[in-house]
């Protein structure tokens, strides 16, 4: 379902009532089509890295009654986090403009990347800071489960699996595969 949008440089996915889902392809020069949290170096350097990598990530935005409010950054697997295979895709991050938080759109953005993003993949996985009780909740919502854990290394950020660590890994496994 291809359609031109009122987004220059996106391309409309999927629709639900009110609630229209976008993928954006990257440049160099331009690694969101829109910004909702303020864009450190170390992540500009981990997106243009992960834009030169083979496979480049991808951005979804979901937009109600016409307006954005929020996207989800997917990247293919086994490049950062190891506990993933070239067949899955990794989520994150993603995020809501603050001013539409508590509608439940983070739930709608994981839910429709995973069912209507048109990527092929084996599982997806995803990694929250545990004090993100919010991120947290919406992608066990969404039905991935708890896998693992890592902390966060150094200017690249470097994900390193451990105990005890700063973030939860979780995993979703499609109903068609099973396990």
């Amino acid at each position: 379902m291809e359609k031109n949008c009122e987004y220059k440089g996106l391309t409309l996915l999927h629709q639900e009532g009110n609630k229209s889902f976008y993928i954006y392809e990257p440049s160099p020069f331009k690694l969101l089509y829109r910004h909702f949290e303020k864009m450190t170096l170390s992540r500009r350097v981990r997106l243009l890295l992960e834009y030169f990598a083979k496979g480049r990530y991808k951005v979804f935005y979901l937009a109600v009654d016409g307006e954005l409010v929020g996207h989800c950054v997917v990247a293919q697997g086994n490049r950062r986090l190891k506990c993933s295979g070239t067949e899955d895709i990794v989520l994150g991050p993603y995020f809501v403009d603050p001013k539409f938080r508590g509608c439940g759109y983070a739930k709608d953005i994981v839910r429709m990347t995973l069912h209507n993003s048109g990527i092929n993949y084996r599982y997806a996985y995803d990694y929250i800071k545990k004090a993100n009780i919010p991120s947290v909740k919406a992608t066990l919502a969404c039905g991935f489960e708890k896998c693992g854990e890592l902390d966060i290394v150094g200017f690249f950020h470097k994900l390193v699996a451990g105990k005890d660590c700063e973030y939860d890994i979780y995993r979703y496994v499609p109903a068609d595969i099973g396990e």
